[in-house]
């Protein structure tokens, strides 16, 4: 990644979210960054515990807060680290997403599930803060905790592929990470259906057109990787299913994708398929928005 100077890490304190806080404590360690922890505590939840306890809501309040913070700190012990907490009553994603501001964020990191869906496919907020969160998402599958050592990083061509890539350079180069540049593709005929009055392209057509898409991915990794790096080209007329085929197949550790594409195949293949790839409890993923 560019140089972070600022990494905020909302956290809920499930297993998922212990995990994205242990990635986060690392990357700030890797990047000399300030680490933001933010836990927001529902506020419907605080009404309905003061009347079910009897007891005023200022008073549950100030016990959830005082709780949590305890929490984070006993978190924060074993890895010498400081780091400013903030906690938050309110609606999770508007306060994760505020804070993120707050504080400038380079890089927002959370759990892939919550804690009230930590087996489900994905979490909630995940899927939100892919829509609604800063530059750069990462959001941490539970089993992940230590260097990411596979990277599958994937591409469109759009302009916003070259930052991917650059990303996926910078943490390789911190964790010492493998790098397999992807693209998925379905071929321009099969995604608009006035084509089918046209000729039916040649297998020697079909052919050459793979062959461009493999020669653009080998380009791109020349021109931005500093070690030479796996290209695959696949097709696949769901963007999402193929990259998670791709990411189960090579065992990948962390997926690196962009958040929006430069046109209106690449914004709804990219648009869907980062929060579709944390459907599959595969890997981490982090999603990049453009410079």
């Amino acid at each position: 990644m560019d140089q972070l100077n600022n990494i905020l890490i909302a956290t809920d304190f499930s297993p998922c979210a212990n995990s994205a806080l242990k990635q986060a404590i690392r990357m700030a360690k890797l990047n000399d960054a300030q680490l933001h922890i933010l836990h927001a505590i529902d506020s419907g939840i605080t009404f309905e515990l003061a009347e079910t306890l009897e007891t005023s809501l200022t008073e549950i309040r100030d016990q959830l807060i005082h709780s949590a913070r305890h929490e984070i700190e006993a978190l924060l012990k074993p890895h010498d680290l400081e780091a400013k907490v903030e906690i938050q009553i309110g609606t999770q994603i508007e306060q994760v997403v505020t804070h993120a501001r707050r504080v400038n964020a380079d890089l927002l990191v959370v759990g892939e599930h919550s804690e009230q869906s930590d087996n489900a496919p994905a979490g909630v907020l995940a899927t939100r803060c892919l829509r609604k969160g800063g530059n750069k998402v990462l959001l941490v599958d539970k089993n992940t905790e230590g260097p990411f050592s596979k990277l599958l990083t994937c591409v469109d061509f759009s302009e916003n592929s070259k930052t991917v890539v650059q990303q996926a350079q910078r943490i390789a180069s911190q964790n010492g990470s493998k790098i397999r540049l992807l693209h998925v593709y379905d071929f321009p005929w099969n995604r608009i259906r006035s084509a089918k009055n046209l000729p039916k392209p040649t297998h020697e057509q079909q052919e050459q057109y793979v062959q461009k898409l493999k020669t653009r991915l080998e380009n791109l990794a020349k021109d931005h990787l500093e070690a030479s790096a796996e290209c695959q080209v696949v097709t696949h007329q769901k963007a999402g299913q193929g990259i998670s085929n791709v990411a189960k197949e090579w065992q990948a550790d962390l997926i690196v994708v962009g958040k929006r594409g430069h046109s209106s195949w690449t914004q709804m293949m990219l648009g869907s398929t980062a929060e579709s790839l944390v459907r599959e409890p595969n890997c981490s993923v982090l999603a990049v928005s453009p410079n």
